[in-house]
């Protein structure tokens, strides 16, 4: 069953649609305090292509190596990006102390694939709040069509068990939202297959089975946008992590040797992190990388442009 509900301040309602079972559909409410602007990211085509350049490193990963990002998203990417235009500046320097060029020029790849990382995440985990408002603005017409055929059904197949049967198998199986679009689908189907039963049983209006089809689609469509897709986040998350371990493992070297090299100098802020990457509970004995990212520690987002100077 899906609950759709209009947020309190602070709060932020997370539906989940799964696609493989219709009926198991939840609700969550996650509690977080923004302390950052809300927004999306600002990514490039540029962010695009070294997410598809560096793809198949991040998904070869060890899953028992994979890290998540416990700081803020967009504040991670901020930094980032800062650190890689010190290692531009820097690039010498750090080669003869003995960072492997390799890995300093592969930096902005991963950076750039962790921010279209993130933007993904971010888009598959988001409501749209235009279609929530006009999904509870217009799912009750679907409850009473869908109500009015099942009526007018049962009066019309009344002497025909197998189709009142059919009725039946269709309204049995669960009260959801999900439950009362593909009823519309399938009684409007049944409906226009037996037309002539209806027209049969005095005020039986027959517009309500072009109705129901109809309804089905927009309704569909609000509620595709009004839930999030749980196979889509499970996948959305997965690929975050990664992203993020791909550039942690480059950053946290490059880091150790800034740090030593400008140590006492106003530069070194530029080679420290405010990020506690971690592994979650189990995750060096193998734990599964798809639930790394949990719904409850979804990071918060702002607007985060590559040109951003992080201070």
């Amino acid at each position: 069953m899906i609950l759709l509900f209009v947020p309190e301040p602070n709060f932020i309602a997370v539906i989940i649609k799964s696609t493989i079972d219709l009926n198991s559909i939840i609700c969550l409410t996650q509690h977080i305090h923004y302390n950052v602007k809300r927004g999306a990211f600002v990514t490039t085509q540029r962010d695009e292509v070294a997410y598809k350049r560096c793809y198949n490193n991040l998904m070869s990963l060890d899953n028992r190596s994979i890290i998540f990002c416990s700081m803020a998203l967009d504040v991670a990417i901020k930094e980032a990006r800062a650190l890689v235009r010190a290692t531009v500046e820097d690039r010498q320097v750090l080669i003869n102390a003995g960072v492997d060029h390799t890995i300093i020029d592969s930096l902005a790849d991963r950076v750039d694939a962790f921010s279209y990382a993130a933007d993904q995440y971010h888009t598959v985990t988001t409501i749209d709040p235009t279609a929530l408002h006009q999904w509870n603005q217009s799912c009750r017409k679907g409850y009473d069509t869908r109500n009015y055929l099942i009526r007018f059904l049962n009066i019309a197949f009344r002497d025909r068990p197998e189709l009142l049967l059919k009725i039946d198998q269709r309204t049995g199986d669960g009260q959801g939202h999900q439950d009362m679009l593909e009823s519309l689908l399938i009684l409007s189907s049944l409906a226009e297959s037996n037309a002539e039963l209806l027209r049969a049983v005095p005020m039986f209006d027959t517009s309500k089975i072009y109705e129901a089809r109809k309804l089905y689609v927009s309704l569909s469509e609000l509620l595709n946008r009004a839930c999030i897709d749980q196979d889509k986040v499970t996948t959305a998350k997965n690929i975050l992590n990664r992203a993020y371990t791909l550039y942690h493992q480059a950053a946290s070297e490059i880091r150790i040797v800034g740090q030593y090299l400008f140590q006492g100098t106003s530069r070194v802020r530029l080679y420290s992190s405010n990020a506690h990457s971690s592994h979650p509970p189990g995750s060096i004995t193998g734990s599964n990388p798809d639930n790394l990212v949990g719904l409850g520690n979804s990071p918060h987002r702002s607007s985060v442009s590559s040109d951003d100077d992080f201070s």
